[in-house]
């Protein structure tokens, strides 16, 4: 799938729950994938579903090589094994009834939307933290969970979640794991690929609208990666609105994986000797993405990583450093961001033609 974009869909303010009578109607998407879910995996390969005829060569390179992959793996797990042992070739049956394709059109956005919104849900104009269970992402706020056989009053729980006068808010007054006809379901597609399931190769995902390369023009996201808490959706040349909850906890790609890992940065003149790899056994989100890439440019630069620059590079990497006010900390010193020279901004993700994992666009401006 091609991670890039020419346009962006114009901002959607998240549908605010006003009371608890009236039920949760989602939106209706433009279209739906004719196959939007992982394909059940058959118990053996004579019953497996059979693939629909792709015409993409992409795709069906893909598809070589990961059976490629997975005989090479066969032959080498056990040598001396006996092949012909019952135990051992129905040992390698169930192995290769394993290899599943992913088959799907374009995930409308309301899907994506969906995933979120069930995780933050809006209610009486404030953002709570909803989502429970395995596949939940962490509360950045105590809420407490629904003890057995409560009875929750939804009225008097929203009316809690702020002050009389509406000035202070609560959010973390909410009670984690409610389910109520008004509230949005959990959507029952997103699911995390099995334990030993191989994971789909970049090429095979669809990135998330906010986390696809800009081409041209603006960005996705108005967010220089200095600043880990001004991640923005809009620009400098129109109006600036921060990224909500429930779009930082919509899933990074489809269909969900648990490891992404970043093999490059694209800018105009820096190479890129950290790579770095971003792991959620929930899933990664999109917040895990901004988490990682914070994260990784705000370490410390090693002496001898700074020896091995070239002259010009260092110059203008503490050049940077001094724009910032590193200098100003005793504490502090130079950091990864420091060797990109002023190109913070970012521009998106897309995956590496080299096959090795995904490619950072940043530039110098939005």
């Amino acid at each position: 799938m091609d991670p890039r974009t020419f346009e962006w869909p114009p901002y959607k303010r998240a549908r605010n729950i006003s009371n608890f009578v009236d039920p949760w109607i989602p939106p209706t998407p433009d279209f739906l994938p004719a196959h939007a879910v992982w394909p059940k995996v058959a118990d053996n390969v004579d019953e497996a579903p059979n693939e629909p005829i792709s015409s993409s060569p992409r795709k069906k390179l893909s598809e070589a090589l990961r059976k490629v992959f997975k005989l090479k793996r066969n032959a080498t797990d056990s040598p001396r094994q006996n092949i012909h042992d019952p135990d051992v070739e129905s040992h390698h049956h169930r192995e290769r009834s394993d290899i599943w394709a992913l088959s799907f059109e374009d995930v409308p956005e309301s899907r994506w939307r969906a995933y979120g919104l069930y995780r933050w849900p809006t209610v009486n104009g404030i953002e709570v933290h909803n989502s429970a269970g395995e596949n939940s992402t962490p509360s950045p706020t105590p809420y407490r969970q629904l003890q057995l056989g409560e009875e929750v009053d939804y009225d008097a729980l929203m009316r809690n979640l702020c002050s009389p006068g509406g000035m202070t808010l609560y959010p973390e007054r909410w009670i984690r794991g409610l389910k109520h006809p008004s509230l949005p379901p959990e959507p029952a597609d997103w699911r995390l690929p099995g334990r030993g399931q191989p994971l789909p190769f970049p090429w095979e995902c669809q990135l998330n609208r906010n986390l696809k390369r800009s081409v041209s023009g603006t960005a996705p996201l108005f967010w220089n990666i200095q600043r880990r808490d001004q991640v923005m959706w809009g620009g400098p040349e129109n109006i600036c609105i921060p990224i909500s909850n429930s779009e930082i906890a919509e899933p990074a790609t489809y269909p969900l994986i648990t490891h992404m890992f970043i093999s490059a940065v694209a800018c105009a003149d820096a190479g890129f000797p950290w790579k770095f790899l971003i792991i959620n056994p929930r899933g990664i989100k999109v917040l895990d993405v901004i988490d990682a890439i914070h994260e990784n440019f705000h370490q410390m630069v090693w002496p001898h990583e700074f020896t091995s620059w070239n002259e010009d590079r260092r110059t203008r990497a503490e050049f940077e450093y001094k724009l910032r006010g590193g200098e100003l900390n005793a504490m502090d010193g130079l950091r990864r961001i420091d060797y990109l020279c002023g190109q913070t901004c970012f521009r998106g993700l897309e995956y590496n033609p080299d096959r090795t994992g995904w490619i950072l666009y940043v530039g110098p401006h939005w």
